[in-house]
């Protein structure tokens, strides 16, 4: 009889310890699956927010190229136009007769 009862003592004993060692490693296990899933969470709403300013920013370097090239241009014709241009008198056209070497070269463009 005290054999069989040390038995089922021992047979609980392990019983027990084992439910436990489960029990342990449920909870860890789903306490690292809540830290990742919050992890993930977090990357996942910090690369939509880096997407939002990237589209914004993007948008902002159009328009403002766009900006840069309009005034740009606008200064760069009216230098060019008070630097390199002179005021033209008169227009001579010179006519190429057909036979003439010009004239063969210009046909080929």
């Amino acid at each position: 009889m005290k054999i069989q009862s040390l038995i089922r003592n021992q047979k609980t004993c392990f019983l027990k310890a084992g439910f436990i060692a489960v029990f342990i490693s449920i909870i860890i296990s789903l306490s690292f699956f809540i830290l990742h899933t919050t992890a993930i969470t977090e990357q996942f709403y910090s690369v939509r927010s880096a997407q939002k300013e990237i589209t914004e920013l993007s948008r902002e370097n159009r328009s403002l190229k766009a900006n840069l090239l309009s005034s740009n241009f606008s200064q760069n014709a009216e230098v060019l136009a008070k630097e390199n241009y002179e005021a033209v008198g008169k227009i001579h056209y010179v006519r190429v007769l057909g036979d003439t070497a010009i004239a063969r070269n210009t046909q080929g463009q």
